[in-house]
């Protein structure tokens, strides 16, 4: 917070005055980055397109943002992009998953991401290293792989 308010040329107590902690902090800022969050379209493609498209979305999210990162993983319900939640479970929904798969379904795409979140390094690489192609490939490989196998345990569940 001291950083914080001498980078903004204000004594502390102003910025006290206006965030109470850093914590609090932390959360406006993943709030701000949230904002950038793309949720796909759902008028055309499959659910399964809509769910890899917004985690992916998150995990690109992620990696721009290394810092926050380790804020997330410390604290991910007050750091959970919200919106990102309610889109997946009311896609499931949609898709004919009960309650109960959903909310399977949810934890392991929690501890999948989680994953990732753990992975990204704590500061920004210099350019043009900032993203590692590979380790995002390599995310986006898996959820695929994870998704095809929640796909299919749902329509195993209907025979």
């Amino acid at each position: 917070m001291r950083r914080l308010s001498d980078g903004l040329g204000v004594a502390l107590g102003a910025t006290y005055h206006h965030v109470p902690h850093r914590k609090a902090l932390m959360t406006l800022v993943a709030q701000d980055i949230y904002r950038d969050l793309e949720l796909p379209n759902v008028a055309t493609g499959e659910w399964t397109d809509h769910l890899y498209a917004a985690i992916t979305s998150f995990a690109r999210l992620v990696y721009a943002h290394p810092g926050m990162a380790a804020e997330i993983a410390q604290d991910n319900v007050a750091m959970a992009p919200v919106r990102l939640g309610a889109f997946i479970r009311e896609r499931l929904d949609s898709a004919g998953f009960t309650p109960e798969r959903i909310d399977v379904v949810m934890a392991t795409l929690f501890f999948y991401v989680g994953g990732l979140v753990l992975a990204v390094p704590a500061e920004k690489p210099p350019l043009p290293a900032r993203i590692n192609p590979s380790a995002l490939t390599h995310f986006e490989s898996g959820l695929r792989i994870l998704l095809l196998g929640v796909a299919t345990e749902r329509d195993r569940g209907r025979a």
